[in-house]
């Protein structure tokens, strides 16, 4: 029977379209020019990533904000009871970790350097899934790459931590490819502790989704088929939960939560043998609970104030951002046509015999895959549309069943791809590319699949020259899209910017003589300043420490009254105190909201005065 055969067989699919691993081996040339070209597409994503992360700013400063939330953490700050922060104190202490070992000073240059390395760790993340999934060089290249292009946007806020969340996030499927399923069950719940202590949203949508995968994947019992059936009902109303109140996003919500049910209902009857213990439930939380306290006691150790005070920082604060988005993401119609287009499918394919499941898969796993590929090169609201159909990645390529090993991790892609769509919720900026981010593994996996049944049947000299071609194709699209050497051109005729830990950053001329000329007049003139709004990359190029620990972009909209007063009260203390303001900057955070109740925007508009204006800054100086 082919079910028991590929039960017997074990991880090992024969996915490859060289036929690596049908017993005939590969040739030590084929390893050979394996090797140059996983250096040579290595080569040159690094060196993509360096140019196009020099050679911006972004005038909203998120990077500044990060940074100097870091080093108030390091100068001995408490976390949250001195130091504004948005994120949970996992990221905190990988930073603390990674500048004791380094001895780093923070700057620009080695914050950038770092995302860089986070950037590239979570394609390397992504191709060895894929290839732990398919045996496949090719496709595995092919995950690289895209997702090095896919990332782009990591350098618009250079040490987020959304870096650190994106490797995480990708490690989740190598983890559950690689080890065991009850041994990655447990490691799954320690990786959801790390995200949750970073970003508590992104957290709560892995949780739920790696949930439902070793709850969906457990040996059946009445008691966890009805929790998982809950599970699943949570999860598909989750959306409109969270997007409540916001009448731009009801598409939105109407996709992710599609999405969810389509991958729920697959999974619920999903052909897989040798299913998990039911202890795995207990361990995969178990692990989680462990981890979450691991982490809270070394943050506790290296400077954290109180758990309460985390917890209002980085959830109840964080809880007001989508009060404040300024970038939705308005999706179309069409996107929730094809959602209950999915869905219905999905139910329909859940009950059909196996061998015409079998056949229809080969069908639609091919399907979605093309049209996730084409979708990437177009928009994000492109792949947004196609997501609902993520369920077909669980459905076997042939007929039979699903070891498990082959089965959890793509239930594993397939659940925190769908659940990680809501991350573009509320602010559709950057994070467009982390909510879709799992949707090319899930793409190439599904081809893949698709692929190793319709090869199946050439001879091995033939499949053997099927890699040739499909990485000449590889290399063919790529090569312009990955615009390496241009963007490496493109990066050496901008001129430096050469401010303090900043000198491998590259501007345009005028970006480059406005942020001297700011910086040099607050240094020259200022024995204090803050920013309205914040602005904090220019406390590190003039080397003047913010006034507090409490800095971000957004304080006019997040700071509560006594906050403000403790920074009145340390700029007053100052001899020439100073404010930098941007009137185009702080009305977009300010989205049309009233913010002059606050003590320190009174402070600033009564005591201060303009002395002089350097393109749209305005240098404020106490009135005499």
């Amino acid at each position: 029977m082919p079910g028991v055969e590929a039960c017997k067989a074990g991880p090992a699919l024969p996915y490859d379209l060289a036929n690596a691993s049908d017993g005939n081996g590969v040739t030590a040339a084929a390893r050979l020019g394996r090797l140059f070209l996983a250096l040579v597409a290595t080569a040159a994503s690094a060196i993509f990533a360096y140019a196009v992360m020099f050679s911006q700013f972004r005038y909203y400063d998120d990077e500044g904000d990060v940074m100097m939330s870091v080093k108030a953490f390091l100068d001995g700050r408490a976390l949250y009871n001195e130091a504004f922060l948005q994120y949970g104190p996992f990221y905190y202490v990988v930073a603390k970790f990674f500048y004791t070992v380094t001895q780093a000073p923070v700057s620009h240059d080695i914050t950038r350097l770092a995302t860089i390395g986070l950037w590239l760790a979570t394609a390397a993340a992504a191709s060895a899934a894929v290839y732990k999934l398919t045996s496949s060089f090719g496709w595995s290249l092919v995950a690289g790459l895209q997702t090095v292009l896919h990332c782009r946007a990591v350098s618009n806020e250079p040490g987020h931590p959304q870096a650190i969340l994106i490797a995480l996030t990708m490690t989740a499927p190598l983890i559950a490819a690689t080890l065991p399923p009850q041994s990655a069950a447990v490691a799954l719940g320690a990786l959801v502790a790390c995200m949750t202590l970073t970003k508590v949203n992104i957290g709560a949508y892995t949780a739920g989704a790696l949930f439902l995968v070793v709850l969906g994947l457990t040996r059946r019992r009445a008691l966890i088929t009805a929790a998982f059936i809950a599970a699943s009902a949570a999860a598909v109303g989750a959306p409109f939960v969270v997007t409540r109140g916001a009448d731009w996003a009801l598409n939105y919500a109407w996709i992710a939560a599609l999405s969810i049910a389509a991958c729920c209902v697959t999974l619920l009857r999903a052909d897989v043998r040798d299913r998990l213990h039911a202890k795995a439930v207990g361990w995969f939380i178990a692990a989680g609970v462990a981890t979450g306290i691991l982490i809270l006691s070394i943050a506790a150790l290296v400077g954290t104030s109180s758990i309460v005070a985390m917890f209002h920082s980085s959830v109840i604060v964080a809880a007001q951002l989508p009060n404040m988005a300024s970038a939705p993401w308005r999706l179309p119609s069409s996107g929730v046509v094809l959602g209950e287009l999915s869905l219905a499918a999905a139910v329909v394919v859940a009950f059909i015999p196996p061998a015409w499941k079998a056949s229809l898969g080969i069908v639609l796993k091919a399907a979605f895959g093309v049209a996730i590929a084409v979708a990437m090169t177009r928009s994000r609201d492109a792949m947004m549309s196609i997501a609902p159909w993520l369920w077909v990645i669980l459905l076997p390529p042939r007929s039979g069943w699903w070891p498990l090993e082959a089965g959890f991790p793509r239930a594993v892609i397939g659940l925190m791809a769908a659940c990680h769509l809501l991350i573009g919720y509320p602010m559709a900026g950057s994070q467009q590319s982390w909510s879709t981010l799992l949707l090319i593994p899930a793409a190439i996996v599904s081809l893949a699949d698709a692929s190793s049944v319709l090869t199946s049947r050439l001879t091995v000299p033939m499949r053997r020259v099927a890699e040739p071609i499909m990485l000449a194709l590889v290399i063919y699209f790529y090569y312009p899209r990955l615009d390496t050497l241009d963007s490496l051109r493109r990066y050496q005729a901008l001129t430096p910017l050469s401010l303090p830990g900043s000198d491998r950053i590259r501007l345009r001329d005028e970006e480059v003589r406005l942020y001297r000329d700011v910086s040099a007049s607050l240094s020259q003139e200022c024995s204090a300043f803050v920013s309205m709004p914040g602005l904090s990359s220019f406390h590190f190029w003039t080397r003047q420490d913010p006034p507090t620990g409490f800095v971000s972009g957004a304080w006019t909209i997040l700071y509560d009254a006594d906050t403000q007063q403790r920074i009145v009260d340390r700029l007053e203390a100052h001899d020439s105190p100073c404010v930098l303001y941007n009137r185009i900057i702080n009305d977009e955070w300010a989205g049309g909201r009233n913010i002059e109740g606050g003590p320190l925007v009174h402070y600033i508009r009564s005591s201060f005065t303009t002395v002089r204006t350097i393109g749209d800054f305005e240098l404020l100086k106490r009135k005499r």
